[in-house]
């Protein structure tokens, strides 16, 4: 009688350990997540601005590049689209989403038919934390020297400080 307890305290164990452990990615990575989308070219970060189109029944974001987003976690690409200014062309690029490393833990420590937990809140997709896009400058004599002096200050504002001279 005590086997036949003991193993189904064993198996009752066993199975609660299970559902335990049942939506891995969404319970320590939740259905959403914050991303950054930056520009290819620093200088141009906090100059362009751009919309982000995301998950569904969510309003376009109007953004500036360089700002960071939340966005649900799905399968879908995130479309952003440049808006057009007196020396930036419009233009759209896409930011794909990967499989979620943690939902790796879901599927090896119970089983894929475990992971649907993890698949419908959309846990098991991930997007980079820093996606960058590539806006394109007109090539005007003005726009290519507006961006010139961009890159200039860029590089005065994060250039490393000097080190002091030493004392002898």
């Amino acid at each position: 009688m005590k086997t036949r307890n003991s193993a189904f305290l064993s198996m009752t164990l066993f199975f609660s350990a299970m559902c335990g452990l049942a939506g891995c990615a969404t319970i320590f990575s939740g259905p959403s997540e914050y991303i950054k989308i930056g520009s290819g070219d620093p200088a141009l970060n906090g100059e362009v601005r751009a919309v982000a189109l995301t998950d569904k029944g969510r309003a376009p974001r109007t953004m500036v590049l360089g700002d960071t987003i939340d966005v649900q976690r799905t399968m879908a690409p995130i479309t952003v689209n440049i808006q057009e200014s007196d020396c930036i062309l419009p233009s759209s690029e896409t930011i794909k989403s990967g499989l979620n490393p943690v939902f790796l833990l879901d599927v090896l420590a119970t089983s894929l038919l475990s992971s649907s937990i993890d698949s419908s809140t959309g846990a098991m997709w991930d997007y980079n934390d820093v996606n960058l896009v590539n806006p394109r400058v007109r090539d005007t004599p003005e726009c290519q020297e507006w961006l010139k002096e961009l890159r200039a200050k860029y590089q005065e504002t994060h250039q490393a400080p000097a080190a002091a001279p030493e004392k002898s």
